[in-house]
């Protein structure tokens, strides 16, 4: 059960593969116990909620995240670039992200009502 949170979380466009990892800590008939630690790259991720209304939650923050300075993010039109840049990228892995953005965002508009 803890990689289909992960696999989920990973999902997410903000997210992408590496920088998310759940851990199970308790396992019961009645409780689940989740351990979720995002990359340090990631910096201070904001507080998960449970928003479905299904789950009866409590979430937690162990530690607060510190960027490190390393990484960056893009932020086109509202829209979130997957995963995140290094600063010492080549030139064609932030092409390859940007033009999957852009995907990304002209898809979302053909569908827009």
């Amino acid at each position: 059960m803890a990689i289909d949170v992960q696999n989920a979380l990973s999902d997410l466009p903000n997210l992408g593969t590496g920088l998310v990892t759940v851990t199970q800590s308790l396992s019961s008939a009645k409780n689940n116990v989740y351990s979720i630690k995002f990359s340090a790259d990631l910096g201070d991720v904001p507080l998960l909620e449970e928003v479905s209304g299904n789950v009866n939650s409590t979430i937690v923050e162990a530690t607060k995240g510190l960027p490190t300075g390393k990484s960056v993010q893009l932020i086109i039109q509202n829209n979130i670039s997957t995963g995140l840049f290094k600063l010492t990228d080549k030139p064609s892995n932030v092409k390859n992200s940007l033009i999957l953005l852009n995907f990304y965002i002209s898809h979302r508009n053909l569908h827009s009502f």
